[in-house]
């Protein structure tokens, strides 16, 4: 299959430079508030703080050369992203239509995995189009809630304090979308992403502690959403989550399609379902598989579950990496990560951290079996 310009190959998949991660994050200012502020209240930006360290030290970690994860890794990555995704479609879903939230998020799931099948891409250009016209939503928003401030209501929700930090660092580690398999990661530009992303967050969580507080916060499905609830701000942040919502899932899902790739190149997937799309060398089947999953997640679990369990995934993802980086594990960030890892999923709620160890459990058995 032949390169257009400006294109390069990840994994058999083609993969533009630039690809959006980014909006990763952007997306996932409007889906971990709630969680985060449950569990810590008040002291939300200071998980935040710890989450930002966390990201910045993992960036240390790889800056190593060209970054490859193991099929464990690579397994665990493909159900963290994919629950990441239910998580985030459903919060935008939820921020336009409430009550047919979960069709319309399981609409946006399909719709964008058979976008990706047929080879879609994002152009650099129109996603830093798209992303810029997210962030002027969400200033236009902030600028009407500050002459019109809206009026909230009081909250019974009991929240937590100082001692839910690390869990929260665990869910607002998703905003610092990791390095995936077949990056070559500079230190410059990491330190950099996670230092914008980083003040980007403290900027929003701070307005949305200082605006509705944590209670409030803790209650809303649609945290930003609820932040300005009745004003004419509402359609604003409406727009701004589905148009986050769909540059994050375009990335999350091509990121899942390039995994595939390199999992059906190291048989680690069933033939039945490794069958490559000659377009783009995607597994379709597979492909569809996990788009499967992902809309199961969306119907049975809610936003914030989705979003716990996407993270723990991502984690227990990042141990392995470690564990599997031979010599470079050793270096004091890795091992300063890997330990960091496993304290924010033990933070995780019970179920969840019980969930991903099941996972992973199942992970090395089957692999096991195939040997």
């Amino acid at each position: 299959m032949a390169l257009r310009p400006n294109e390069t190959r990840s994994g058999g998949l083609l993969r533009l430079p630039g690809e959006p991660g980014w909006a990763i994050a952007l997306a996932g200012v409007f889906v971990v508030w709630s969680p985060a502020a449950l569990e810590a209240g008040w002291w939300l930006l200071l998980g935040l703080a710890v989450a930002a360290v966390m990201a910045a030290l993992g960036v240390l970690a790889d800056a190593r050369g060209e970054v490859h994860d193991g099929p464990t890794a690579e397994w665990l990555g493909v159900a963290g992203r994919s629950l990441g995704a239910s998580a985030i479609a459903l919060t935008a879903a939820d921020s336009v239509v409430d009550a047919s939230a979960r069709p319309v998020a399981v609409l946006l799931l399909v719709l964008i995995t058979l976008f990706v099948l047929r080879g879609g891409v994002l152009r650099p250009r129109f996603a830093a189009l798209l992303g810029g016209l997210v962030v002027l939503l969400l200033l236009a928003a902030a600028v009407i809630v500050l002459l019109s401030p809206p009026v909230t209501p009081a909250s019974e929700v009991i929240i937590g304090g100082p001692e839910g930090t690390a869990t929260a660092a665990a869910f607002l580690l998703f905003l610092f979308a990791p390095t995936v398999s077949g990056d070559t990661p500079t230190v410059a530009r990491g330190i950099l992403g996670v230092v914008v992303t980083a003040v980007t967050a403290a900027l929003v969580g701070a307005g949305l502690l200082l605006l509705i507080g944590p209670g409030a916060l803790a209650e809303a499905t649609t945290p930003l959403r609820a932040a300005v609830a009745g004003t004419a701000a509402g359609p604003l942040v409406a727009i701004a989550a589905v148009l986050a919502g769909v540059l994050a899932l375009v990335a999350l899902i091509r990121r899942d399609a390039s995994a595939l790739v390199r999992l059906a190149d190291a048989g680690e997937i069933p033939h039945p379902i490794a069958r490559r799309d000659r377009r783009t060398g995607v597994p379709a089947a597979g492909q569809l598989v996990v788009c499967l999953v992902s809309v199961l997640a969306v119907v049975i679990l809610d936003a914030d579950a989705l979003l716990a369990f996407a993270v723990g995934a991502a984690l227990v993802a990042l141990i392995v990496r470690r564990l599997d980086g031979g010599g470079a594990a050793a270096r004091w960030p890795a091992i300063v990560t890997s330990t960091g890892a496993l304290l924010l999923l033990l933070a995780l709620p019970a179920a969840t951290a019980a969930a991903v160890a099941i996972l992973l459990a199942g992970l090395l058995i089957v692999r096991a079996f195939r040997r």
